[in-house]
């Protein structure tokens, strides 16, 4: 009788809260761009309207409306009912001056909005919009707005500035500037990406079916494996498959697969297929062997036609082939925009499909801690979460339109890998061959773990625990230094000159080598970021004042950066991981641009060079570092960021 009784209230209990939310209802927001280059000036109007569809009435002293915006909201708004400010990073809010009128349930107003910058995208929009209802002192709530309409843009407006002279891209312009491709001929498609360096077409086909067996040399267990799942889930068989030694290799007949190893450059290969000695592939290493079995697979139908076949018809052909370069990467951020395992493992597996050997993933920035660094919780329990906060002593800001609710399952914005997820994360990608080239951001952009540091210390001495408050605080709470970051921090940098800093980084070093250890995957790389380290850190932090005073090397609080890079990569040294950071870690700043620092040239850091662009002004600086004898990963930054815009549609 207990059970059904617990059941009933369950049920009673579920009713009640989606009754509750239904009543409470939302308030639906749209934005309309007006105008671009306001007034002549680098700054955007646009038109927000609210409609309320809650059942509370929003008056003069009673509402809140927070958003993500990269974009400043200006001091000055036009309007007279509405005022706002930009809290930090791209969170801004609006709310109500004396003149705002009642806004009652089922009514709209609208109000105009001036930012900085220009809008021409829906990215530059508003977004993540949710409302505070106080409702009475010391109460609050929280309605996330049923939607964030993007009305249409005004096509006379679509432009940055006076020096943007580009068109807005139509279907009928995309048809003409296409008009003059044509198909390649048939018999010169081969489905190999990229395309191999040596191919010889043979006469006939190779018929692969589920009887066949894999023999391969003692040392290709890995790839073997790799090979036989895949058939097995395509023929749903039980493919049998056979060690060899090469000084007992026979000459296998056409129902074998051959996997061996042969002299040649690093990772590179052979795949020769023919109808009277099968397939055999041979490769420099292990990894040239493996991607000898994805230029295999490429040749396979596509896998929506391979559900219940037999067998598959392959053309007998002969590829010779190795990579022009050792570094063939990626670069994915799940700091701003968090991805769950299963995704990234899609990510790693699509990298090995095309014979990519790196993944450059970005697990911590200023808006997310995404791994479990089991020491220390509050990395993840605080740095990995976003939603609105007072203080932010429970989790992060939101960012990015991420929205009110530290939620992982309702936003993109909130989410971390546990070590066991990152652990299997690591052998997953080592079984394709690609290297995980993990990247800490400091000492800028790390505003997640400076705000979950931060809490930890609140902690602690609420418990008058002073020694482990203080353990691995990245914060000098005497700096009064003033500074606005890339992204419009104020508060994203781990103090240069404080001991707790390099603690902090040698147990995240400590830790990481721990989990690739226990994945049996290399690290020979850590990225540490580096990058737009904001002007005027540490200028008047008390501790870094007292540093550049006791000694004569660093006299200037912007030397400090590199200060902090030398100190971090002794770290790393100790332990064989060679360094690399994004282009500032082997510049310095000299009239406003940067220049190889040659102090540098000889501690192989590793440079990835972003800044390239054709126009910016800095389109040899990759190849000036590589001249001075940096090693060197060249960026597409404009061209091949998937977030970028690439014409003016919007």
């Amino acid at each position: 009788m207990k059970y059904w009784k617990t059941i009933f209230m369950l049920i009673m209990m579920v009713m009640l809260m989606f009754s509750c939310s239904k009543r409470s209802g939302s308030i639906e927001v749209s934005w309309q761009l007006i105008e671009n280059q306001y007034e002549g000036k680098n700054l955007n109007k646009s038109e927000i309207t609210f409609t309320n569809n809650s059942r509370y009435t929003l008056k003069n002293n009673n509402w809140e409306c927070y958003f993500s915006w990269y974009r400043s909201v200006v001091d000055d708004q036009e309007s007279k009912i509405i005022d706002g400010e930009t809290i930090n990073g791209d969170l801004s809010k609006l709310y109500p001056t004396e003149l705002f009128p009642e806004l009652k349930p089922g009514e709209s107003i609208s109000f105009p909005l001036i930012g900085t910058h220009y809008a021409i995208h829906k990215t530059d929009a508003i977004s993540g919009c949710y409302f505070v209802i106080k409702k009475r002192i010391g109460k609050e709530l929280i309605i996330p707005a049923g939607s964030t309409k993007v009305l249409p843009f005004p096509e006379d407006q679509l432009k940055r500035g006076s020096y943007d002279h580009l068109e807005v891209q139509t279907a009928e312009m995309r048809y003409w500037e296409n008009e003059n491709s044509h198909l390649l001929n048939a018999s010169a498609l081969v489905p190999v990406l990229p395309t191999p360096q040596i191919i010889e077409e043979k006469a006939g086909d190779f018929i692969l079916s589920n009887d066949i067996v894999i023999y391969y040399h003692k040392s290709l267990s890995n790839e073997a494996g790799y090979l036989q799942k895949a058939l097995n889930d395509i023929f749903n068989a039980n493919i049998i498959r056979h060690k060899f030694r090469s000084d007992d290799f026979t000459d296998f007949s056409k129902k074998h697969i051959v996997l061996d190893l042969i002299e040649g450059e690093d990772e590179s290969y052979r795949l020769d297929i023919d109808t009277e000695a099968g397939i055999r592939i041979y490769g420099a290493d292990e990894a040239g062997v493996f991607y000898g079995i994805q230029s295999l697979f490429s040749m396979f139908p596509r896998k929506t036609d391979l559900t219940g076949i037999s067998s598959i018809d392959i053309p007998c052909i002969l590829i010779e082939d190795g990579p022009r370069f050792p570094y063939r990467g990626m670069h994915l951020d799940v700091s701003r925009s968090f991805h769950k395992k299963e995704d990234v493992l899609k990510f790693i597996d699509l990298l090995s499909t095309y014979k990519m050997n790196k993944l450059h993933f970005h697990i911590t920035d200023d808006e997310g801690w995404r791994v479990e660094i089991r020491p220390l919780p509050e990395w993840t329990k605080i740095g990995a979460f976003r939603g609105h906060s007072k203080d932010e002593r429970d989790h992060l800001q939101p960012a990015l339109g991420s929205g009110p609710f530290a939620d992982p399952e309702i936003g993109n914005g909130s989410g971390f890998y546990t070590r066991e997820d990152f652990i299997e994360i690591l052998r997953f990608a080592n079984e394709r061959h690609v290297e995980v080239i993990p990247e800490i951001d400091m000492p800028g952009h790390i505003r997640s773990a400076v705000k979950a540091m931060e809490a930890r210390y609140y902690n602690y001495m609420e418990e008058g625990k002073e020694d482990s408050a203080t353990m691995y605080l990245l914060t000098d709470f005497e700096d009064r230094s003033e500074y606005s970051s890339a992204q419009r921090f104020h508060d994203n940098t781990a103090n240069p000159c404080m001991e707790s800093t390099y603690r902090f980084v040698r147990l995240i070093i400590d830790e990481l080598v721990k989990m690739y250890r226990e994945a049996d995957a290399p690290l020979s790389t850590l990225h540490i970021g580096g990058d737009e380290v904001p002007k005027g850190a540490f200028e008047h932090s008390p501790v870094c004042i007292a540093f550049m005073e006791s000694q004569d090397e660093y006299n200037h609080p912007s030397e400090l950066h590199k200060y902090f890079t030398m100190r971090v990569k002794d770290m790393l040294d100790s332990y064989g991981i060679n360094t690399a950071g994004w282009e500032e870690v082997a510049c310095k700043h000299e009239g406003g641009k940067r220049y190889p620092d040659p102090s540098l040239a000889d501690e192989n850091i590793i440079a990835y060079i972003w800044n390239n662009v054709w126009g910016w002004g800095a389109e040899d600086l990759g190849y000036e570092l590589a001249n001075q004898g940096f090693p060197v990963v060249l960026l597409g930054a404009n061209n091949f960021y998937f977030d970028f815009a690439y014409n003016r549609d919007p």
